[in-house]
């Protein structure tokens, strides 16, 4: 499915243009994850506090980054596909960064709870209708619609795997 330009910040076409648009939003949820999920177990745990470089996240931080940053991207989906027209706040992905200790979780624990919240937006995206998905809203002081959500969730998993591929692992 090509999303409008106008369906998202430009910022955002980066992770978009990483998904699947040949398939429908919904499969691309459910089976690009599959592959998503697959690498990430493959981690193995005494990579967990691995970082590439100064100042750079470990391996932990990014796994909790990913869980983070799709139960803000789903958040805005539900709350938009339902009408909610209060505009939405940003967030700054690095103070949560700071604030989640993932010290003490495992890597198959961080892949359990994304696995979870993966759950939780695919059993949404499955029930939203066309008119729905192309639902508009405002978040971080942008237009936004459902569907370029759900695409950015793809696509951000996609670059930092691919982040983590070529400089973790």
């Amino acid at each position: 499915m090509q999303l409008d330009e106008n369906e998202y910040p430009a910022y955002f076409g980066r992770y978009i243009s990483l998904a699947d648009s040949s398939k429908s939003l919904v499969d691309e949820l459910k089976h690009s994850f599959s592959a998503d999920i697959d690498f990430l177990q493959s981690i193995g745990e005494e990579k967990k506090d691995h970082s590439y470089g100064e100042g750079k996240w470990t391996i932990g931080e990014v796994m909790q980054h990913l869980i983070d940053v799709e139960l803000v991207m789903a958040h805005r989906a539900f709350r938009i596909s339902r009408k909610d027209e209060t505009p939405l706040p940003g967030f700054d992905h690095n103070n949560y960064a700071v604030v989640a200790d993932v010290s003490q979780k495992p890597l198959a624990n961080l892949c359990e709870e994304l696995k979870t919240v993966r759950d939780v937006t695919n059993l949404h995206f499955a029930h939203l209708n066309d008119e729905e998905m192309k639902r508009m809203g405002t978040a971080s002081n942008n237009p936004i619609s459902v569907r370029a959500l759900g695409y950015i969730i793809v696509g951000h998993i996609k670059h930092h795997i691919n982040i983590l591929k070529e400089h973790y692992l």
